[in-house]
């Protein structure tokens, strides 16, 4: 972060607009495209970063806000049922490997341990340490447990934002961890507006998520704004110079 740039400065987040004039409340749901995960990843998902509820027709309209460089790695678990949810996350914050190879300035690595059968994070052994490769992070998984523990009790690895442990903020994406395995994890700039009625965190594969509203902010400005019209279609209206910028979708 520069000189001239303060702590939620717009410059620094993504934002959506979105405007309802669908004919009936709304609500909408911002999701965050899987990261690519190397070796694959059990059980990837994205999980609803942020969600506007009750979002009224004619003159409602939803702002929300992300930021774009502050990003965390999380493990912990997570479990939810129709009567009961249990979230336990350690955090850290990460850094993205930068460079080439004759300029490559690795990406943090963060090493989970796993005590009182939760996983949480060692302490950072500094920058001699970090593996990430460009555009990525690591988490490394020791022998502390088994793969068959790991999905019976709900353990995570997993990306998200400082907060994403409250109720209000939901994790980018989780999986399920194996162990003795050092994951490469690329974060995407790609994110899916979804208009419908669901909570914070809640998880969606890619399949789920191939009709929603798809924002590539590789592609445009970090700064959009949409009407969800009475067609039942979500349109951007701010035209970014920037062919392909967005994939218009009918719900």
């Amino acid at each position: 972060m520069n000189s001239t740039t303060q702590e939620g400065d717009p410059a620094e987040t993504y934002s959506f607009t979105i405007v309802n004039q669908s004919g009936v409340s709304q609500s909408y749901a911002i999701f965050c495209k899987e990261p690519a995960v190397n070796p694959p990843a059990h059980g990837l998902v994205s999980h609803a970063v942020l969600v506007a509820h009750g979002v009224a027709s004619g003159s409602g309209t939803a702002f929300l806000t992300l930021p774009r460089t502050e990003l965390y790695a999380l493990c912990g678990i997570n479990y939810k049922d129709a009567s009961v949810q249990v979230r336990v996350l350690d955090r850290r914050p990460v850094s993205l490997g930068t460079g080439s190879s004759h300029t490559l300035r690795h990406g943090t690595t963060c090493v989970t341990q796993v005590t009182s059968a939760t996983p949480s994070f060692a302490l950072w052994g500094g920058p001699a340490d970090d593996r990430g490769e460009v555009g990525a992070f690591c988490i490394e998984t020791g022998a502390d447990f088994t793969y068959e523990q790991a999905a019976a009790k709900n353990f995570i690895l997993g990306l998200g934002l400082s907060s994403s442990a409250h109720e209000l903020v939901g994790l980018y994406a989780s999986f399920t961890p194996v162990p003795r395995t050092t994951y490469q994890i690329r974060p995407s700039k790609t994110f899916y507006v979804v208009p419908e009625q669901t909570e914070v965190n809640a998880p969606r594969t890619a399949t789920d998520l191939r009709t929603a509203y798809e924002i590539d902010f590789t592609m445009r400005l970090p700064h959009v704004q949409l009407v969800h019209n009475e067609g039942n279609v979500i349109e951007i209206v701010d035209r970014d110079p920037t062919p392909g910028s967005a994939t218009p979708s009918k719900l």
